[in-house]
């Protein structure tokens, strides 16, 4: 059971049992018999993402690839008839449930899009209308009209398909010759859901393409998905990540002189095997707060809570599949490697700062292309939460610049 709500004389729950991207079922408070609980929502292709009972109706979100549905299923006590109504939102994007209360009607929402900033809405069931609640004062970059989110599918080392999302302005011309990022995590079953980054659009402004891979491990097409890039089968992440940028190329969105790879704490091992395994691959990359050596990660402060997740080096099998997924253990001598740039928040206490210190100094070693490989730290960060706005600024604005700098746009080359 990963979610559960309640009405006056009915529980609802959503589970994944025997439902790997879940189902929500009803039982009676009066006699709470699971074997007797009711399916609401069945499994099917769509993720459910959570469930919230209002006066109403249960109100649930679900997910198709990164795209979120509501759906309300009004109370039907004592029948096992089910009516389930699909709510139209006023964007394609993400839905988050924010407040539902089971003694009111109707629903508070967060919904954002790839290109439309958050803002909060009301559902009102009486009027079958879905309004926006004028709580936030309008900014001037929320609904960009110059760039459009490109939903598409690719085939990755084994013929599965991986969505992917991708950005761009409008007017972007398929040449081969737009500067590219491809951005990955895939660990802990999290899902990049749809959200607009001014910073990610000062990148699409100078006519940059950002592709989010939503690749195995994360949570995207549900707990298989998930489990298809954990432990054992961890290669997955990377594998699907370098097939994204081989589509990229292949579809003349970019180059190999002009892409880049791109990602975040666990996301260290999507960067980092992605350019041991493919280094001709990418022009540069941007290790941030990454786990770079999985092999002695446990050992820190942080790491047995990691162990579910990426295994232990106590268990011959984990330790083998912690050393294939471990980026300073694939590093060789006179390999041509891209540049890459490792960026750390010095106080960092989830992921420590030797991390990108021990990758950063075995690559400089066995680099021969003469490629750059630099550290970018901070002394007043850490793992990233708590930055301020002007740091964070200041951080996307030094990772663009380092990757116009390796993809040869004239305005970033030193003088």
């Amino acid at each position: 059971v990963a979610g559960i709500s309640f009405t006056r004389d009915q529980m609802y729950f959503r589970t994944s049992l025997d439902a790997p991207r879940y189902k929500v079922m009803r039982v009676a408070l009066a006699r709470p018999d699971l074997s007797q609980a009711v399916p609401v929502i069945a499994p099917g292709r769509d993720v459910v993402v959570s469930i919230a009972a209002a006066n109403d109706a249960l109100y649930v979100t679900q997910r198709r690839g990164v795209i979120t549905t509501l759906l309300r299923v009004p109370h039907a006590q004592g029948s096992r008839q089910v009516n389930v109504e699909q709510i139209a939102l006023p964007i394609s994007g993400s839905a988050l449930l924010v407040d539902v209360d089971p003694q009111l009607t109707g629903a508070v929402l967060s919904i954002a899009g790839w290109t439309r900033a958050s803002k909060p809405y009301f559902y009102d069931p009486a009027g079958k209308k879905i309004a926006l609640l004028n709580l936030v004062r309008p900014g001037a970059f929320d609904a960009p009209q110059d760039i459009e989110a490109r939903e598409v599918s690719i085939k990755s080392h084994d013929g599965v398909e991986i969505p992917v999302s991708v950005l761009v302005r409008k007017d972007t011309k398929l040449d081969g010759n737009n500067p590219t990022i491809v951005y990955g995590y895939g660990s802990y079953g999290i899902t990049e859901e749809p959200f607009f980054s001014p910073r990610v659009y000062a990148w699409l402004e100078r006519g940059g393409v950002y592709a989010f891979a939503h690749v195995r491990g994360s949570g995207a097409l549900g707990e298989d998905w998930h489990n298809a890039g954990r432990k054992a089968t961890k290669s997955n992440t990377w594998k699907d990540g370098i097939a994204v940028a081989e589509w990229l190329i292949a579809n003349r969105y970019t180059s190999r002189e002009r892409i880049g790879i791109y990602g975040g704490s666990a996301g260290g091992i999507f960067v980092g095997r992605a350019i041991t395994e493919r280094p001709e691959l990418f022009a540069a990359a941007v290790p941030s707060v990454g786990v770079m050596d999985m092999v002695r990660t446990e050992s820190s402060a942080n790491g047995v809570a990691n162990i579910p997740e990426f295994g232990t080096i106590k268990k011959e099998d984990e330790f083998r599949a912690l050393l294939a997924m471990s980026s300073y253990h694939h590093i060789k001598d006179a390999v041509k490697y891209p540049a890459v740039m490792l960026v750390h928040g010095v106080n960092d206490t989830r992921v420590d700062v030797w991390q990108s210190a021990k990758f950063a100094a075995r690559l400089a070693s066995a680099q021969t292309e003469g490629k750059p490989v630099l550290m970018r730290l901070d002394y007043d960060l850490g793992h990233g939460q708590g930055g301020t706005r002007t740091q964070q600024q200041l951080q996307s604005a030094d990772i663009w610049s380092f990757f116009l700098w390796q993809f040869g746009v004239a305005e970033f080359q030193p003088k």
